[in-house]
């Protein structure tokens, strides 16, 4: 009898957003965590440890197909394990040099993800030169999230560290778990029902206006993806950590970071701001338990909008008391519940059916998004933290920093990922070329940083 990983909610409102991505002319929502190194990985011993990670977690090298009764798209796990060969691929960089990997790992943003025919987690090691090799691992948003696609790599580095005979690796677990339906199973009926046809849009103010960076209705083919990255030094690090305590207080960097984020790109958009100017961005919540890495692969984080005023921009401690405020006000009201209600029921709709509402409203100009039940975000900023077991090296080689790409929304047309690696900030930028130009990437980014080290 076949067996299968099925996906909850989120992974197929993930795989939705995939279809209408490549649809766009994009090559999909997947993520790209990308790890430097200072030396050469042992590419052999990488992959035996890839063989040990796929029976660990066997939807990472499922084929996406879709079940005899009830023709759902599910992870068909019962095939045989596939050749290293095809998981790993070691690419040899004719220029050697930083920026000839840079523009690999540009180029593998723009190249079609097939979830279908390809084993959905894989690597690529890029080596030449004297840099030391950068290992690209890609993955779909619609398999797992961030935190999933770090694990995976934690995961990876210690089957290496203490090799196993892949045939001896037990499952996780994770094509066993439905922590979905469980979130929200006590949940009477009548209440999911009532809470799927509610207003959980958040609190834009009447009468506002969405302040957005892309201008205009979103073109049908969004052209190449582009990245780039920003690294702060351990010292500049520690310095925006001691602003974020003095401006914010304790343990809020995640909200001082967003409200850096905001008052950039004030800065950024041409002026004059319209009459009732606002600005909009999200809290991320993760419903996993506190310290509980589980489950992998599953996408289970939910994003709540929150909406600033634009003359509120400019002050720091402003904007994250109002993000920490509309949080907890969220919270409070049962939002989390009742996006929960809405994504079960809207995902019961054929993915086809789904992805082809989102399409069109992707290519028109108002930006509702039915899927989110918000409006496009202003500001779309992902926060990684440092790995609960911090590494120092990776198959075989020293690991000098590691930071990852954001799936970017056409309409939106950028984002930004933000992680610490070895006590620091990176900061990644994706954009869409033809929505956003590289000197106004290069200008938010720059005025981001400006932000997190300023005392004003």
């Amino acid at each position: 009898m076949a067996k299968y990983h099925h996906p909850n909610p989120f992974d197929l409102y993930f795989l939705a957003l995939h279809r209408v991505s490549q649809r766009m002319g994009l090559a999909g929502s997947f993520s790209q965590i990308h790890l430097l190194t200072d030396g050469k990985v042992d590419v052999e011993g990488m992959k035996q440890a890839m063989m040990s990670l796929y029976r660990r977690y066997p939807a990472a090298a499922g084929r996406l197909t879709v079940t005899p009764f009830g023709r759902r798209p599910a992870w068909r796990l019962d095939g045989p394990l596939p050749d290293p060969s095809e998981v790993v691929h070691l690419h040899h960089i004719e220029t050697p040099t930083d920026e000839a990997k840079h523009t690999f790992g540009e180029a593998l943003l723009s190249r079609s993800l097939d979830i279908h025919g390809q084993r959905p987690f894989h690597l690529h090691v890029l080596r030449g030169g004297s840099s030391g090799d950068v290992v690209i691992a890609r993955y779909p948003h619609t398999l797992m999230d961030g935190r999933g696609g770090t694990t995976m790599l934690e995961e990876l580095q210690a089957l290496y560290h203490d090799p196993q005979e892949p045939t001896m690796v037990e499952s996780a677990g994770d094509e066993l778990r439905d922590d979905f339906t469980r979130l929200f199973a006590e949940m009477p009926r009548w209440k999911r029902m009532a809470f799927n046809f509610s207003d959980i849009r958040g609190a834009p103010v009447a009468g506002s206006r969405a302040m957005y960076l892309t201008k205009g209705p979103t073109p049908s083919d969004a052209g190449p993806v582009r990245y780039f990255v920003r690294t702060l030094t351990v010292e500049q690090t520690k310095a925006a950590k001691t602003m974020a305590m003095r401006v914010c207080g304790f343990a809020r960097f995640g909200g001082f970071l967003r409200a850096c984020g905001i008052r950039a790109l004030d800065r950024v958009i041409p002026r004059p701001h319209p009459a009732g100017a606002t600005y909009s961005t999200g809290n991320l919540v993760d419903y996993r338990k506190r310290r509980d890495r589980k489950p992998v692969c599953h996408n289970l984080v939910a994003w709540l909008p929150i909406y600033i005023p634009a003359e509120m921009a400019p002050d720091r401690r402003a904007v994250a008391d109002l993000f920490l405020n509309q949080s907890h006000a969220q919270i409070e009201s049962g939002v989390l519940q009742r996006r929960l209600a809405q994504m079960h029921a809207m995902t019961r709709l054929p993915v086809g059916w789904l992805s082809r509402i989102m399409y069109r409203v992707e290519t028109k100009s108002r930006r509702v998004d039915p899927a989110e039940t918000s409006d496009q975000p202003s500001l779309v900023l992902g926060m990684i933290g440092p790995a609960r077991r911090p590494m120092t090296h990776f198959c075989g080689a020293e690991l000098r920093n590691i930071y990852g790409t954001h799936p970017i929304s056409p309409r939106g047309g950028f984002a930004i990922d933000v992680n610490e690696s070895h006590n620091q900030l990176n900061i990644c930028a994706m954009y869409v070329e033809s929505r956003v130009p590289t000197e106004t990437m290069h200008k938010l980014v720059d005025e981001l940083v400006s932000d997190l080290l300023s005392a004003e």
